[in-house]
């Protein structure tokens, strides 16, 4: 058993009772994971390990609590004036930290390093997390935000446009084709980050460096027939007119 000097420490039935009504009851939620502790430890045998996986703390934690109960008893459980850590981060700082955060809203680890910059803290990422929680702030998926919404009646017109084409190829007057461009990079297409808890709308996130492998391909309106290019970089109009003579010119369309 890993309890050093304390590995013969019992407890008497009176001390299970109290406990477990402490580990129920109390309104400090850190009070009742020191009891749930010590009942781990001394009644149910545990080792410092397991216990710290079950209450998702340190190993040390754990070990700071079972020598405080055994040198204090339930007093050892609650925390003193002045006793405990002292945060890291001021109130001013915790707004700095939610500025950085405007810069760079996916990556804890990101921040980190900005909020050390600006401070001249150095934080873990759990210490952040804990922060951006206490803001308000949740860790969910993020779309992307188109430049503009369509005029409705341009959509209106292209949709009635569209249709007279179809009717038009299906009379057999021409082949009609559909083209369109899709692309892979490094850049997830739906990612995550941090926002406020209950945001309506999207949030912008800045474009990304790498570099975009496109494919532009036609597709005939039965979908029996494809033509696919591939172009590394950027994609305008020049690329677009070569990519349709080049498809022209292949007798695949």
């Amino acid at each position: 058993m890993e309890y050093a000097n304390i590995e013969n420490r019992t407890l008497s039935q009176n001390d299970i009772d109290q406990l477990t009504n402490m580990m129920k009851s109390e309104a400090l939620p850190h009070v009742r994971n020191r009891a749930h502790a010590i009942l781990l430890l001394f009644e149910d045998r545990k080792r410092f390990d397991e216990v710290a996986k079950i209450l998702r703390v340190h190993t040390n934690t754990v070990r700071n609590w079972a020598e405080r109960w055994v040198a204090e008893g339930i007093d050892g459980l609650y925390d003193l004036e002045g006793r405990g850590a002292k945060p890291l981060f001021s109130r001013e700082e915790e707004n700095i930290i939610l500025e950085c955060l405007e810069k760079e809203p996916r990556s804890l680890r990101k921040l980190a390093e900005e909020v050390e910059k600006r401070t001249g803290k150095k934080a873990h990422v759990e210490t952040l997390r804990k922060i951006l929680k206490k803001h308000g702030k949740v860790w969910k998926r993020q779309r992307k935000i188109p430049k503009g919404k369509p005029d409705e009646e341009e959509r209106e017109r292209t949709k009635s446009d569209l249709e007279e084409l179809r009717s038009m190829a299906c009379e057999g007057e021409f082949d009609l084709y559909y083209f369109d461009e899709s692309g892979l990079s490094l850049d997830p297409y739906v990612p995550y980050a941090w926002q406020d808890i209950g945001r309506d709308g999207t949030l912008g996130i800045p474009a990304s460096r790498s570099k975009r492998i496109n494919i532009l391909g036609f597709m005939n309106s039965t979908g029996d027939k494809l033509a696919a290019f591939e172009q590394e970089g950027s994609v305008n109009s020049d690329v677009v007119i070569d990519i349709m003579d080049r498809a022209n010119a292949s007798k695949n369309i």
